[in-house]
């Protein structure tokens, strides 16, 4: 005799079908909602990503009294605070801000960094090195200084603790420059500054100690050479270097006849005069407009 299917079979096999269907339609809608919102958030992040790269963020703010830091994230909301015991007022140096967390701080001529969200603190030059001018990448990692003493007519270069990987010759002295007598007949203030270039390849260095001019560092190259501006007298002094972008360098210039603010090209080697005033400092706008601030001349001088 013919098998016969039993009459419960029968019935929900039209009920699995539709199961399966619901279940397959429910899981297109779930893949095409994704997809909705993957392509959404893929034109946002086109649309918002160069407004994120011309803007101007702070990430945070530092607060000194007397030996006591407060920093403040303002995108966590919080303070974190650290306190120096051994550094007295007096001999407590303005500290940097080196990142959200970190802190350079300076002590006679040695430095420390402190770790803020931690009890993690650690000095970037051994006991043996000292130096007055100082300064670290972003990470914390490499460590820019002058060694005093006869070695100041070079730039080393240490990655955190590890030892030294670079020590790279700086000009020679100029035969005309005795920087006592220079700045004490112009009545003006000497710098030692270091800044770097926002990818940090490269690195513009004052030190009026040692040198009237601007020394430009290429990291990568391991090469130092000092900037002289053509249309100055060979005799010129340097002041406040600031880098616009990493191709481009502005810093002020002093002779015997006249002052002014240039603009350096790294990637032509050409100046050009961008004011005909001396400037201590140069603010750089979010419109990309540039803003120089003079004081230097004022009743109270302000050089950075």
């Amino acid at each position: 005799m013919p098998t016969q299917t039993p009459a419960s079979a029968s019935a929900q096999s039209p009920q699995a079908t539709v199961r399966s269907r619901m279940m397959i339609v429910v899981l297109l809608l779930s893949l095409l909602y994704s997809a909705v919102v993957l392509v959404r958030e893929w034109k946002y992040t086109e649309k918002a990503n160069p407004l994120m790269h011309q803007s101007s963020t702070m990430r945070a703010l530092l607060f000194q009294k007397g030996a006591r830091l407060d920093l403040y994230d303002p995108h966590e909301l919080f303070v974190r605070s650290g306190q120096e015991p051994n550094l007295g007022t007096e001999r407590f140096r303005a500290p940097r801000l080196l990142s959200t967390r970190a802190v350079l701080i300076g002590n006679g001529t040695s430095a420390r960094v402190r770790d803020l969200g931690s009890a993690y603190t650690y000095d970037p030059l051994t006991a043996a090195q000292n130096s007055e001018i100082l300064s670290l990448g972003r990470n914390t990692n490499f460590t820019y200084y002058i060694p005093e003493g006869p070695d100041h007519t070079h730039l080393r270069i240490d990655f955190a603790r590890c030892g030294q990987i670079a020590d790279i010759p700086l000009p020679t002295a100029e035969l005309w420059y005795d920087a006592r007598t220079l700045f004490d007949t112009l009545a003006l203030p000497m710098q030692q500054k270091m800044v770097l270039s926002p990818a940090e390849t490269s690195l513009a260095l004052v030190h009026h100690d040692a040198f009237p001019r601007i020394t430009l560092v290429q990291l990568i190259e391991r090469q130092a050479v000092a900037l002289s501006v053509p249309s100055f007298n060979p005799d010129q002094l340097h002041f406040s270097p600031f880098f616009m972008d990493d191709q481009t360098l502005l810093f002020s210039v002093l002779d015997r006849d006249h002052w002014g603010t240039v603009r350096y090209r790294l990637s032509t080697g050409t100046y050009e005069i961008l004011s005909e005033n001396f400037t201590d400092h140069t603010y750089h706008s979010v419109a990309g407009d540039i803003m120089l601030q003079q004081s230097f001349f004022d009743e109270t001088i302000n050089v950075p």
